[in-house]
């Protein structure tokens, strides 16, 4: 069970600090996106209204997921045990060591982070049972014990398994399900909660570990399912949800689209904002601890007092190099 959450949440989360995942079928991105939760888990007046951010498209994406995950049924499960063989069709030494990069990407949270996450999960699913819950299907056991037979998981260390039951353990425990079906939240409002705080959990993701997992298994779908294999997921995932109405799948649509250009704003803010304190970071140096605002105008200005033409040569070199 939880490697089938380890695999799933990796494929599926624009959201988080990895590099995403190329998914070609719109279909495949809804049944993808659907099994992840179920697996927890501008002014009008304004002519041109600013987008959104990246929080605001997580809970817009979760809201259009609730209806969506309430209307699974019984072709859930074939559909999984459907990608679960594809991903098994793959070399056991390359899908090993996708798996293995994405266990070190579960590893590198903070173990506060682990815990407030836990904290969350408990806390929304505080009251729910099985037995009054509207429950969502998983993948089938048969797959699962499929899956831990592999060859590829048979190549993984496993001290690394125990690694991450052991951090990770309490926050699937919290999570009221049975063999074959897992509880949805209450309410909308307690499903976007947890989105939010799978999200901090994405964003508390190691940086190396994530962009090592994200290279390798971009290269690794690409090189290992064709076209010719995506196209029967697609057919199936168009099952998916029957009594989802028209304008419920066209929402969930729209939010992933959503989502995905907000990770993406996200992502680029987040390189200016380090490309600016790798710049911050060598004037500091250069100037030998000189206040941030002062070796910055230093740079910029024609000449300040007190500065010879060698030391603004020095500073200008050592800001081109920051950029």
């Amino acid at each position: 069970m939880r490697l089938a959450c380890l695999l799933t949440v990796l494929q599926s989360a624009p959201a988080l600090r990895l590099a995403p995942v190329d998914w070609h079928s719109a279909g495949s991105r809804l049944a993808v996106t659907a099994a992840t939760s179920a697996l927890l888990v501008g002014s009008p007046q304004m002519a041109i209204a600013l987008p959104p951010s990246l929080n605001d498209a997580i809970v817009e994406l979760s809201e259009a997921s609730y209806p969506i995950l309430k209307a699974q049924t019984a072709n859930f499960p074939p559909f999984t045990a459907q990608v679960g063989d594809l991903f098994l069709k793959i070399k056991p030494d390359k899908l090993a060591k996708s798996i293995d990069l994405g266990l070190n990407v579960f590893d590198s949270v903070p173990a506060d982070k682990v815990a407030a996450f836990t904290s969350v999960v408990k806390a929304e699913y505080s009251g729910v049972k099985t037995d009054t819950c509207s429950l969502v299907p998983l993948p089938p056991q048969s797959l699962l014990e499929k899956v831990k037979a592999s060859s590829a998981v048979s190549k993984v260390d496993s001290a690394k398994f125990s690694a991450f039951a052991d951090k990770w353990g309490a926050a699937f425990a919290a999570l009221p399900k049975t063999e074959s079906a897992i509880c949805l939240p209450s309410t909308p409002a307690s499903l976007d909660t947890l989105a939010l705080a799978q999200a901090d959990v994405g964003r508390a993701f190691g940086v190396a570990e994530s962009k090592a997992f994200g290279v390798w298994t971009n290269a690794m779908l690409k090189s290992s399912i064709g076209l010719s294999d995506a196209l029967p997921l697609a057919d199936s995932a168009k099952k998916l949800a029957p009594s989802a109405t028209s304008a419920e799948k066209m929402r969930f649509e729209k939010a992933g689209k959503m989502i995905g250009n907000a990770a993406a704003g996200e992502a680029a803010k987040a390189r200016v904002a380090e490309q600016q304190a790798a710049k911050d970071a060598a004037l500091a140096k250069a100037f030998g601890g000189q206040k941030k605002a002062e070796a910055t105008n230093a740079v910029d200005r024609e000449a300040v007092p007190g500065m010879t033409a060698g030391e603004r040569a020095k500073a200008e070199a050592a800001a081109r190099n920051a950029r």
